[in-house]
């Protein structure tokens, strides 16, 4: 009986504080820019979603050795980043795109798992991951030391090497020739379509990529397959923004500055080729600061100080644009009056949708829903208006931290929740201060060096030595049960 009891025992006190996972995805998986079918959605409880529309929010299934601080969609694949700096990625493999150090068996899909990024060359050794995006045909990392790494393929300059046919099975430095990164490090990242841009310590720009819509921002509409630099002259720069046809930068002052394929949807008038600030002229701002910036397909979210959000762009068809009807507002417009009770910390503007979250973790969605892409379980016409996602409830009882959605036709989204179901407090900003703009949350608990994934290890989670495990963080309520169910038993026993 007590050999019984004991066994009992561990099993039960493995599974309740064994980590949970905190993704929730929602939207279809098939895209408007590519021909065969997306799946960075992985299986969502427990079903293949390869073709799926997943109208309702689900988890992806499986369990990993700590909780998820952010994810993003590419093309034909996503990233998703931990809180100890681990790098999992999910869909299409071809041509490197997921890191998985896999030349000799490129052309791989990995439906319905999340797979670990191999560190191949060991560039990542001493360092750990704090932002990791998905771009185009690429991945790029960001890492604690202001030091930027990416893989994949080159097709679009999107790795800033040289060579349109290179291909990175596995992270690699970008290149910089002219030097422009010497002596600096990079705090904050924007990536979208193999286009880069790229915030440094003392606020100045550089940019890599493919620029075929101008969004490097330096006017030639040529691709960079080096670091180049933008004319940013006399201006701290402390966020960017990229979206499919234009690209926006953030001041510390609060100005807005935009550029891009054409000037309709910039907000302003002017060339469009070069940074300009944003024109504001109804002064709906007014004396409020821009905290944070957002640029999606043709239209941008713009947040202020005091939690209010703003927007403008080319076209509004579906209500992306918030604004409670489906006008198109080429200058800067206030979202509906619904909202003005709500206090938005981040929001992202994507294809023809936007996803807000407010200070409270909840989300918050308008727009094109027809493949389910604002979560909203249904298919109906869009809300041209914010709304609650209160369909995420049912799967934690904690709050929302991060969220992500595509500009480049995806039309699907992901919701990061808090800790295993744990509820944090909100951050309050109060009015007439700023938060912290940017996509690179540097988590507080998580060990100084990230475990190195071990090479090869390419179609399972990954699985991580004993000495490297990251100590499981488990929610409050789970550990107390699970301690005090540990304790009576282990009294029976005895």
């Amino acid at each position: 009986m007590r050999t019984l009891l004991l066994f009992v025992l561990s099993i039960v006190a493995v599974t309740l504080v064994q980590p949970l996972n905190n993704v929730v995805g929602f939207g279809s998986n098939t895209g408007m820019f590519t021909r065969s079918v997306l799946i960075f959605l992985g299986q969502i409880q427990g079903r293949n979603t390869g073709t799926t529309v997943l109208v309702n929010p689900g988890t992806i299934v499986g369990t990993f050795p700590d909780t998820f601080v952010s994810a993003s969609i590419g093309n034909q694949h996503a990233v998703f980043l931990t809180q100890s700096g681990l790098v999992y990625g999910t869909g299409y493999s071809f041509n490197g795109r997921l890191g998985l150090n896999d030349s000799a068996a490129p052309i791989a899909a990995y439906y319905g798992t999340l797979v670990p990024m191999v560190d191949g060359n060991k560039v990542l050794v001493g360092k750990k991951v704090i932002a990791a995006e998905a771009s185009g045909h690429s991945s790029v990392l960001l890492t604690d030391d202001g030091k930027v790494f990416t893989y994949g393929w080159n097709d679009n300059a999107g790795l800033g090497v040289s060579g349109t046919s290179t291909i990175h099975y596995s992270p690699k430095p970008i290149n910089d020739t002219n030097g422009l990164l010497v002596g600096k490090t990079v705090k904050h990242m924007s990536v979208s379509n193999d286009a880069v841009l790229l915030v440094t310590n003392d606020g100045l720009v550089r940019s890599f990529g493919f620029n075929g819509n101008y969004n490097l921002g330096d006017g030639t509409g040529v691709n960079q397959n080096i670091v180049t630099a933008l004319p940013f002259t006399g201006r701290v720069i402390v966020q960017t923004s990229i979206g499919l046809m234009h690209s926006l930068a953030l001041q510390d002052s609060g100005t807005v500055l935009s550029w891009g394929f054409s000037i309709n949807p910039l907000g302003r008038s002017g060339s469009h080729l070069v940074p300009a600030p944003i024109e504001d002229p109804n002064n709906v701002i007014g004396s409020r600061k821009v905290v944070y910036i957002s640029a999606g397909f043709q239209h941008s979210i713009l947040l202020t100080d005091d939690g209010r959000a703003f927007t403008f762009g080319n076209g509004n068809p579906y209500g992306q644009m918030c604004t409670g009807d489906t006008t198109t507002y080429t200058r800067l417009q206030p979202f509906a009056a619904s909202a003005n009770s709500l206090f938005f910390t981040k929001a992202k503007a994507g294809y023809q949708t936007t996803l807000m979250l407010t200070n409270d973790g909840r989300v918050y969605a308008c727009g094109e829903n027809a493949l389910g892409t604002t979560g909203l379980n249904n298919t109906a016409t869009g809300p041209t208006s914010p709304t609650l996602l209160a369909t995420l409830g049912g799967f934690y009882s904690g709050l929302a931290t991060n969220i992500h959605l595509s500009v480049t036709g995806t039309t699907a989204g992901f919701v990061i929740m808090s800790d295993n179901g744990a509820t944090p407090t909100p951050t309050t900003i109060a009015p007439g201060t700023t938060s912290s703009p940017g996509t690179t949350a540097t988590p507080t608990t998580a060990p100084t060096t990230a475990p190195t994934p071990t090479a090869g290890t390419t179609n399972a989670p990954q699985t991580i030595s004993p000495t490297a495990t990251p100590k499981p963080t488990t929610s409050g309520s789970v550990a107390v049960y699970s301690s005090i169910f540990c304790f009576v038993l282990l009294l029976v026993c005895l």
